[in-house]
This record gives structure tokens, C-alpha cells and sequence, in this order.
């Protein structure tokens, strides 16, 4: 079904004029310290990713969030993670393991994939992440949502202060690499006359690194359910 203008319910009309172009936008991002006792600790975040190429299917934009759904090394030096996988580890700029994650993959009632990270001891931060596939007027777009909270004096302060300061920007990075792998497949390529993006991944070229990035053997590159 083809929406209108007036159906676009999940981009609220106070963000349309910071998401008009550029990079990802960090929307929201608050830190509480709390009161020991009485409140915890807390952080929240939320950004809104730029656009999938233009023709990009809603199924393609589902199998790219489930692949692309932490900054893991293989969702941010290959083609994305496992887009199955129940737990992974993420890693920092420097590729340095942060922590465990436990992750959720389902559609929602708009059939929009919908994937929840949720750290896993050991974890350098604390919460969850939630990313979302969400329709605009450009077109569909990953929101993410990052929330947390604990009530160990001091050290989950920290925490989600740090969790605040750094979260918006790890997946910001990884909306980038989202978008060069949609590029890499072609996405939204039959839209603009049927022809493939210049460098388009191929079923002939299936599994080949691309640029830098090193192939992983357990990542399919498509992101495609069985």
C-alpha cells in the first residue's frame, strides 16, 4: 500500500526540519545522575539515520537493520552481522571489544523490523538499544532509541553518562556503514531505470570483500532469511 504525506506517523513533525539531509541526527540525549535510593541513574538517546537510497523495498531496509543492528566488527569492517544471531560482542572505534549483547530481531505491526540490543555481562555500558525501520517522506529511515538505568552509586553514573557521550556517535557510524553496504547491493538501483549501482554486490561477486573490508565466512552478505 502506498502511503501519503499525512500517514508518515512515525517521523514526529518536530524533527522534519533537522532531518532534511547530512548524516545521521541525534535527536535526543539526556543523562540523570539520580538520587542512591530513591532514583536511579539514567541515560536516553535517539537518532534518526538518513534516508535508504531512493527505490530502497521495505523488505531490503528490514534485512539491512537486522544485519546492521550493533557496531560490531562485522557490521562495521564487512557486510553486516548474522542477521539471526541472538548474541554478539561490540566494539569500539579502535575495534576494541566493548561487551556482550543479547539481541531480539521481529517486525512490528507495520511489519517494519524492529531488532533490540540489550547488554549482556561482561559490558563496559548498561541498557538497551532499539532500532526501528521507519517510513519518512524521503523515504525508510533506522531510528534508534538507547535507554539504561541502574542504581550502584558513582559507577552507573558513569556509565550512562558514557553510554550518553558515546552511544549517539557509535551508531551514527554504524548508519554510515549501513548505507555504503545498501549502495554495495544495489538498493533502490531497478527504481532509477533498472540499472545496477557501479558497484553493486552480485550473486557472481557474493562474499568478496569490498575496498578495505575483510570477508567474514559466517556473515551472508545479503542479510537474506532462509
Amino acid at each position: 500500500m502506498t502511503k501519503t504525506p499525512a500517514q508518515y506517523e512515525e517521523l514526529e513533525p518536530e524533527y522534519l526540519d533537522v532531518v532534511a539531509g547530512g548524516a545521521t541526527q541525534i535527536l535526543e540525549r539526556k543523562t540523570k545522575i539520580g538520587i542512591p535510593g530513591i532514583l536511579p541513574a539514567s541515560h536516553h538517546f535517539k537518532t534518526l539515520s538518513d534516508p535508504f537510497p531512493a527505490g530502497t523495498t521495505l523488505e531490503q531496509a528490514n534485512e539491512l537493520v537486522n544485519s546492521f543492528n550493533a557496531p560490531t566488527r562485522a557490521a562495521m569492517t564487512g557486510h553486516g552481522n548474522d542477521p539471526r544471531a541472538e548474541h554478539d560482542v561490540v566494539v569500539g572505534p579502535l575495534g576494541i571489544s566493548v561487551g556482550k549483547i543479547d539481541v531480539e530481531h521481529h517486525l512490528n505491526s507495520d511489519n517494519h523490523a524492529e531488532v533490540v540490543n540489550s547488554t549482556a555481562f561482561p559490558h563496559v555500558f548498561q541498557g538497551t538499544t532499539t532500532r526501528t525501520v521507519v517510513d519518512s517522506p524521503e523515504g525508510f529511515r533506522v531510528q534508534t532509541v538507547g535507554d539504561g538505568h541502574g542504581w550502584i552509586p558513582v559507577v552507573d553514573v558513569i556509565r550512562h553518562a558514557a553510554n550518553s557521550a558515546f552511544g549517539p556517535e557509535a551508531f551514527a557510524r554504524l548508519d554510515d556503514a549501513m548505507m555504503r553496504e545498501a549502495t554495495l547491493r544495489g538498493h533502490g538501483a531497478r527504481d532509477a531505470g533498472d540499472q545496477a549501482a557501479p558497484h553493486a554486490v552480485t550473486p557472481d561477486h557474493a562474499g568478496e570483500p569490498h575496498g578495505n573490508a575483510a570477508p567474514d565466512s559466517t556473515v551472508n552478505p545479503y542479510g537474506n532469511y532462509p
